[in-house]
């Protein structure tokens, strides 16, 4: 049981991998919607969404690589909500980004700086954003909701960024689990049986020298 646990896992930590890669069996891949979301204000600091990738631009018709920051107001009556372009399975786009979210505190940020120029004081990476997320293949769905709080804790940014609600890929999980557990099953009775007739085999006749 432990190895089909270690092997769950592996396919999913294959699957958060950035690189183009083709979608799990059993999974396929949708855009995701991102909230970032908090429980208490956070006044002694600044957060900053910075997009990257390339765009594309209809009215020149050509792509551009931005990397764009922007001020992000977090607090409790008000989560941050957003989308990123990108193409899927099916699902053209000439446009393609991802998403960091940094923290800065408060006291380094001068009057009038811009968000590029508070990213360069030496921000804190809290999470990366993907603009697509996985689902079991049977799902309906045509994208996803993805919930994010930040909290406090001991870190040197001093905040960590941890995902809540459902797992959209739970039922996934269960799936193989159970098709894992049914293989580790059948080998271990298919070896059992295996065993048992080789023991209740008849031995080979004695030899017998020819007479004379």
């Amino acid at each position: 049981m432990k190895w089909t646990l270690t092997l769950i896992v592996g396919l999913l930590a294959v699957g958060d991998v950035r690189a183009d890669v083709a979608a799990l069996p059993g999974t396929k891949m949708v855009h995701a919607v991102h909230r970032i979301e908090t429980e208490q204000e956070f006044p002694e600091s600044v957060f900053l969404l910075v997009r990257e990738g390339w765009r594309y631009n209809p009215a020149k018709k050509e792509s551009k690589y931005v990397r764009e920051p922007e001020f992000v107001e977090l607090s409790p009556n008000k989560p941050f909500i957003f989308r990123l372009p990108g193409p899927l399975p099916g699902i053209e786009a000439e446009s393609r980004e991802e998403a960091y979210l940094f923290v800065v505190k408060r006291s380094e940020i001068k009057p009038g700086m811009s968000p590029q120029e508070v990213l360069n004081l030496g921000a804190h990476q809290l999470e990366w954003f993907d603009y697509r997320t996985t689902l079991p293949s049977w799902s309906r769905d045509k994208e996803r909701a993805l919930t994010y709080r930040v909290q406090r804790d001991q870190s040197a940014a001093g905040f960590e960024i941890v995902q809540i609600g459902q797992n959209p890929m739970r039922q996934w999980e269960i799936a193989v689990g159970a098709v894992c557990l049914f293989v580790t099953l059948a080998v271990v009775i298919g070896g059992l049986l295996l065993v048992r007739a080789i023991l209740q085999a008849p031995p080979p006749p004695k030899y017998s020298p020819p007479p004379g």
